[in-house]
């Protein structure tokens, strides 16, 4: 059975008072994939599939993959804004097949080259697919949506607005809020690092 696409301008993440970039999100299965790119121009695309049984197979579906995006007549996306992987929608850790701390910091890299890219832009488009356009893709929406800006409820919100099938990969999240956590924690102590430093100068002076 075919899943129903949906496609939606969720939104807008501003750069600055004067350059405001509309963020479009596409989430659907990979069945839905080659119709789309023939109608529609992406700058960005997160390709997620299911990992071959040999990991050199992986990796030339991998390539056989980005290639395919990379030079579909109808499309020019940059080489830093397409994301091909391949792992399972399972939510067990450290399995070989499970999604882990790679895959987040590889959404999260992207968005990075993603800020970079929108302060000129007026609105960009971004395609992401997993086999059923439900659980991965899902996920990574929320984490690329919250990196650009969005607050975790609203990159929630509207994952659901765009996609109302949508059941994110709670391993995926619970992965990223990890991550969130660990950063949050060292700024922190860098910060108060740095301000015992200038402290410790200021006593020096006196």
């Amino acid at each position: 059975m075919k899943i129903d696409l949906e496609f939606k301008t969720v939104k807008s993440y501003t750069m600055s008072s004067s350059n405001i970039c509309n963020v479009n999100i596409t989430i659907c299965a990979y069945s839905d994939v080659a119709d789309l790119l023939k109608t529609n121009k992406y700058d960005s695309i997160i390709s997620i599939k299911n990992p071959k049984k040999n990991d050199v197979y992986t990796d030339m579906e991998l390539i056989r993959r980005y290639r395919r995006f990379k030079n579909h007549p109808n499309q020019s996306i940059n080489d830093n804004h397409l994301l091909c992987m391949s792992f399972l929608d399972i939510n067990v850790k450290h399995r070989k097949e499970s999604p882990c701390n790679h895959h987040i910091l590889r959404i999260i890299r992207l968005a990075e080259q993603l800020k970079l890219y929108m302060n000129d832009k007026s609105d960009i488009s971004i395609l992401i697919h997993c086999i059923a356009g439900i659980s991965r893709s899902s996920a990574s929406a929320i984490i690329l949506l919250e990196e650009l800006g969005y607050t975790t409820n609203n990159a929630i919100s509207h994952v659901f607005k765009v996609r109302p099938i949508a059941v994110p990969n709670t391993l995926m999240l619970e992965i990223y809020r990890d991550y969130k956590e660990m950063t949050q924690t060292l700024d922190a102590l860098i910060t108060l690092d740095s301000l015992n430093t200038e402290k410790i100068d200021e006593i020096k002076e006196q």
